[in-house]
């Protein structure tokens, strides 16, 4: 049962701008569950029946052996990676120190216009370097898990559309903004694959929200397939961290565990979705 969060004040950490984790364990995972394939020596049937019967046994209990060391390093992978995140998360970063009541109480002064100033702070929020985390928090501090949710969704979909569009048109100013490897990364991503990949990037804790718009500006991926991703990603994400509320930045509770556990699973799912899907793809051949 979901307990909204006090209303101390409490330090948010800025997001750090590193994503070489999730290429990490995206790539990880995907070599993990590489199929096991043993060919036995062409050799006579009649002569050497025993003796394949035999070598087929040992193989046999050798691909069981591999495969239960494959998802032991699976689980091992995934664990220290939600570990790295949360610690990075928290402390790796600028420390930015945000008031939640103040802000909470500037939105709610506005009485029937709370919302709609809530929803113009998403929309500048770039501006002001407002971390996503924070934002939805706010969010759901002044109206609920799952109202703040909606209305910080709103807000970042229009900022992210405002980035998109500006950094698309304006190449040169927007390229010293960002990263080369957040661009290199998207001109690899396939228009087919372009929705699972946002998605997992988005949903992916730490990875730099605003920093991924403006590559996707720069590499002028398809708008509506890039802000499917986005919003199908951070609807999780968003209403996750408005759950943790202050407990965020408490990277070893247990709560705080489980939701990054969460969003690491939400975040592999498709590329081992898709994974499996070429194997079978493969077989009906």
């Amino acid at each position: 049962m979901y307990t909204s969060p006090s209303r101390e004040n409490f330090q948010f950490v800025k997001p750090s701008t590193i994503s070489f984790y999730h290429d990490l364990l995206t790539d990880a995972s995907l070599n993990i569950l590489k199929n096991i394939k043993a060919s036995d020596a062409g050799e006579d049937a009649d002569s050497c029946l025993v003796t394949r019967i035999q070598v087929n046994k040992d193989n046999t209990r050798e691909l069981s052996g591999m495969k239960i060391k494959k998802y032991l390093l699976i689980a091992a992978v995934i664990g220290m990676m939600i570990l790295f995140m949360t610690m990075t998360e928290s402390q790796r970063t600028l420390i930015l120190d945000f008031d939640v009541e103040e802000i909470q109480d500037f939105i709610l002064a506005y009485g029937v216009w709370s919302r709609f100033v809530f929803l113009a702070l998403g929309f500048i929020r770039p501006l002001l370097v407002i971390p996503v985390s924070f934002f939805f928090v706010t969010g759901g501090l002044a109206f609920g898990t799952l109202e703040g949710s909606f209305w910080a969704l709103l807000g970042m979909a229009g900022s992210t559309t405002a980035i998109y569009f500006f950094s698309s048109r304006f190449h040169r100013m927007f390229r010293r903004m960002v990263d080369k490897k957040y661009i290199e990364m998207l001109y690899r991503v396939t228009e087919k694959d372009l929705v699972p990949k946002i998605f997992s990037i988005r949903v992916t804790p730490g990875m730099p929200f605003d920093s991924i718009t403006v590559a996707g500006g720069l590499t002028r991926v398809q708008y509506k397939k890039f802000m499917t991703g986005t919003i199908l990603g951070m609807l999780p994400k968003g209403v996750l961290y408005t759950y943790l509320g202050e407990n965020l930045d408490n990277y070893l509770s247990p709560e705080t565990l489980v939701v990054y556990g969460i969003l690491i699973a939400m975040a592999i799912a498709p590329h081992i979705y898709q994974r499996f899907k070429r194997k079978g793809n493969k077989q009906d051949i």
